[in-house]
């Protein structure tokens, strides 16, 4: 069992990690978006 709960816990972060990193670029997308109308 406690094998099983630290694997879930590192999908968990590795989800949360990439969801961050999206929403990073997403960002910054829209920021450089932003920029070049301006």
């Amino acid at each position: 069992m406690k094998h099983k709960n630290e694997l879930d816990r590192l999908i968990r972060n590795l989800y949360l990690i990439k969801n961050t990193n999206l929403n990073n670029i997403l960002e910054t997308k829209l920021a450089i978006t932003r920029t070049l109308i301006l």
